[in-house]
């Protein structure tokens, strides 16, 4: 789309950069000559990164129960879970296992998900086992039937029917 002549500009105005004068407006978080702090380097102290922390989490500062990592962000990325999964893919050549899949008929160059056959919660010590895991497209794993039993654990550990 290519703009017309006299057309405004959607920014113009706001805080940020001014062509006209080579300087930042005074109002925004960057001025000239005011180095950022990230950008220099410097680390944060142990106050600061509390202060941000609880205030991420909702909390008060005294309040802050300590630095939180989801431990199923840390597994899926970690090397040992890669090497898990490419194993995965490279034994069953890239092909959803499910024979006749409806969603992607068993074709190569669709997106792939690693599946646990034995869930990591009720068998953690399979957790990397490679005869645990079987590939199946995304559409298949997300829409079929494998987490209905998990979902339902989950409504009736919140209280649902």
């Amino acid at each position: 789309m290519r703009f017309k002549k006299g057309h405004i500009p959607w920014n113009k105005g706001l805080k940020g950069y001014n062509n006209k004068t080579g300087n930042y407006n005074k109002n925004s978080g960057f001025q000239k000559g005011h180095e950022n702090f990230h950008k220099k380097g410097n680390k944060w102290t142990e106050e600061s990164r509390i202060k941000f922390s609880s205030t991420q989490q909702g909390l008060a500062s005294s309040e802050w129960m300590g630095f939180k990592s989801n431990l199923n962000h840390r597994l899926r990325t970690s090397a040992k879970y890669q090497i898990w999964r490419n194993a995965v893919f490279l034994r069953d050549n890239f092909i959803c296992q499910n024979h006749n899949c409806k969603f992607c008929n068993n074709k190569i160059g669709v997106f792939l998900n690693a599946h646990h056959i034995r869930s990591i919660a009720e068998f953690p010590k399979l957790m990397f086992n490679i005869d645990n895991g079987i590939t199946y497209c995304e559409e298949f794993h997300f829409r079929g039937s494998l987490h209905e039993g998990i979902a339902k654990k989950q409504l009736n550990f919140i209280g649902g029917k």
